[in-house]
């Protein structure tokens, strides 16, 4: 490859590998996002688990109307969070599944960037050897021709 080509493959390698580095940041990022949103809805399924029991055994103690209302408002409220924090969970699910596409359509152009070069660079240095090889034939035949007095 002459000196430009290989200048302009080498600056188009720069940018797929600052893009793939790029993508791979989006997605360790949108995994972390995913895994506290997870994290988050564990816990509020959790909590929820936790006081579901200890509500029901109050209410077993207490038959109070006031009291079944405030625990009933609660978890509605508390079913809301958690339906909240599951929509949150889906959309990070969705980011990584994303930012994951990005990555490998990154991975694959740098691939067959540096596919392509390595090929080009072979293709190259063949022709190199080539071209070396047949000089050096050619100074081995007017060697023997010296020797032999230009008799062959």
């Amino acid at each position: 490859m002459n000196t430009n080509t290989a200048e302009t493959f080498d600056y188009l390698i720069a940018q797929a590998r600052d893009a793939h580095d790029e993508a791979a940041r989006q997605l360790a990022d949108a995994a972390t996002a995913r895994r506290d949103s997870q994290s988050r809805y564990d816990m509020l399924m959790h909590y929820r688990g936790e006081y579901l029991g200890r509500a029901n055994t109050g209410l077993e103690q207490t038959n109070s109307v006031p009291g079944l209302a405030r625990v009933g408002a609660f978890l509605v409220k508390l079913d809301e969070a958690i339906k909240q924090q599951s929509n949150d969970l889906a959309m990070r699910d969705q980011a990584v599944v994303r930012a994951r596409t990005v990555l490998m359509a990154a991975d694959r152009k740098l691939k067959s960037l540096e596919v392509y070069v390595d090929r080009k660079e072979r293709a190259a240095a063949q022709v190199e050897r080539r071209r070396e090889q047949k000089t050096m034939d050619e100074y081995a035949q007017r060697a023997v021709q010296r020797a032999t007095g230009g008799r062959a």
